[in-house]
């Protein structure tokens, strides 16, 4: 299975920063909501774009307005020129400030994402040095 995945700590909204970022489309459809929405609706989007670059392994050389996101109902739909891979998407949150979004070649779950803590993450690599 290969995965990009992001978190990201919402923040407040910048339009401007939203209208250089993401593609026309996907910009059409943060503004088209309410401004309760629009927090919400920006780091979903902003989450994936960042999970599928992860994924694709390429960083910032693949422009962000070079794909777009159409969320609808459940359903998140690609838009991009190069996708090789049938992909799977997943946005979530976490206490209301925190969005996560990942990306894979096979489907997953939405109980797949599990908080851990520090100390659970230290002591899996500790692990290692043995």
């Amino acid at each position: 299975m290969e995965i990009g995945v992001d978190i990201e700590k919402q923040k407040t909204l910048d339009l401007n920063l939203a209208q250089h970022i993401f593609a026309p489309e996907e910009y059409e459809d943060l503004i088209a909501l309410s401004d309760k929405n629009q927090l919400n609706y920006f780091y979903k989007l902003w989450t994936l774009k960042e999970a599928y670059i992860k994924y694709c392994g390429v960083g910032l050389s693949l422009p962000l307005q070079s794909f777009f996101f159409k969320i609808h109902g459940g359903g998140i739909h690609l838009n991009a020129t190069n996708q090789l891979d049938s992909l799977h998407f997943l946005t979530t949150s976490i206490e209301q400030q925190y969005s996560i979004a990942c990306c894979s070649n096979e489907h997953i779950e939405a109980n797949a994402i599990e908080r851990i803590s520090l100390h659970t993450i230290a002591s899996f690599f500790q692990h290692f040095d043995e």
